[in-house]
């Protein structure tokens, strides 16, 4: 267990340190000492360290190393799987064909999944420290991302590309939301913050719509998470959604998610109780604030959901942008130290009960697969 906070806790502080340099070769320099630790520690692991990790070492992997070629094995994904996630096929079918190392296509997985939330919170830091969404993002969701590593990549070009939304520049935001589509088929979720950015800032606008236009928004999102499962029923009744994504709405969810259900409403009060701070902190922060009133809508209705942590998990990245801006927004320097060591402190805890105690991911202990 020690290792990964060991692990976390350089990289945060190289992340820490390249917040504060100013020339490009430091920071450079402490960017790639921020990124490796946990990236290597996510590529030498053994296939028993996650729940996933041996199932797609048994399944694709094998599928790969059975195949005469590269194009051959393109050709049989094509052929044996119906979720058509090319960029990943590509990835790994061409990683097994160069290396043979299946600890090779883990840390290639894990450099784009931590180097999209560390390129993501960078490009984000005029609104969060980006060493402190980086800590959040092991605290939370590391352990997680050893095992949905399809997904997670999916999640971190897409985090990697939201200040495109804020900055307008929607075509390149599209482009990166296919790329994540071709790592996960679920990534078409990703593109729900455009959406609601759009809605919140119509016509260039810098200032929200109205309070009761928001308001209006906040109903449309619960009656549409209410409406989620008979709505996709209906829309794969039409041929509007295709079978790949039946699984995630047509069976029960087994799963209360009560801890994160909980700990994202107590977010949602912190940012009522500091609203007019958070409203006056930078442009735009209306956008995050609804994206983690999305997030929390969501996380209500994925128990009744199969893998319903999915869905909501497209809004989980941007929220930890929220959680930054509620340490940085508060006027006094007194609140905002309270809030970094509340946030913080919530988030340590987090890990030690679901990933340490109850070991949710399988992730613990840690064993070298080299």
């Amino acid at each position: 267990m020690i290792i990964y906070l060991l692990c976390f806790a350089i990289s945060v502080f190289f992340a820490w340190r390249a917040e504060r340099t100013t020339t490009k070769t430091l920071f450079v320099a402490c960017s790639i000492l921020s990124i490796a630790p946990t990236v290597l520690l996510a590529g030498l692991r053994d296939i028993s360290v996650g729940i996933d990790t041996a199932n797609m070492y048994y399944n694709s992997w094998q599928v790969a190393v059975s195949a005469h070629s590269f194009w051959h094995f393109i050709e049989l994904y094509s052929w044996g799987f119906n979720a058509e996630e090319f960029l990943f096929a590509i990835l790994l079918g061409a990683i097994q064909k160069l290396t043979g190392s299946y600890n090779v296509f883990l840390t290639v997985m894990h450099l784009i999944i931590v180097g999209g939330i560390y390129i993501g919170a960078f490009r984000l830091r005029r609104y969060a420290s980006p060493s402190l969404v980086l800590l959040l993002f092991y605290l939370f969701y590391y352990n997680h991302s050893l095992n949905i590593l399809r997904q997670y990549t999916a999640m971190a070009i897409l985090f990697a590309g939201t200040v495109d939304i804020i900055d307008r520049h929607y075509r390149r935001f599209f482009l990166i939301a296919f790329l994540a589509i071709m790592a996960h088929n679920t990534a078409v979720i990703g593109i729900l913050p455009l959406i609601c950015f759009v809605l919140l800032y119509p016509k260039n606008r810098l200032q929200a719509v109205s309070l009761d236009k928001r308001l209006a928004l906040c109903v449309l999102v619960i009656l549409g998470a209410i409406c989620i499962q008979p709505l996709a029923q209906m829309m794969f009744r039409l041929g509007l959604l295709g079978d790949k994504y039946a699984v995630y709405v047509e069976t029960e969810g087994t799963n209360s998610y009560i801890v994160a259900r909980v700990l994202v409403v107590l977010e949602l009060i912190g940012i009522i109780l500091f609203r007019r701070s958070w409203a006056s902190y930078k442009a735009y922060t209306g956008f995050f604030a609804f994206c983690t009133f999305v997030f929390s809508v969501l996380y209500q209705i994925a128990p009744s959901i199969p893998y319903g942590k999915r869905i909501p998990a497209y809004f989980s990245l941007i929220n930890l942008v929220s959680l930054g801006i509620l340490c940085a927004c508060p006027k006094m320097k007194s609140n905002r130290i309270i809030m970094h060591v509340i946030v913080i402190v919530a988030a340590l805890s987090y890990w030690l009960l679901m990933y340490g105690y109850y070991n949710t991911s399988q992730t613990i202990p840690y064993v070298l697969g080299v």
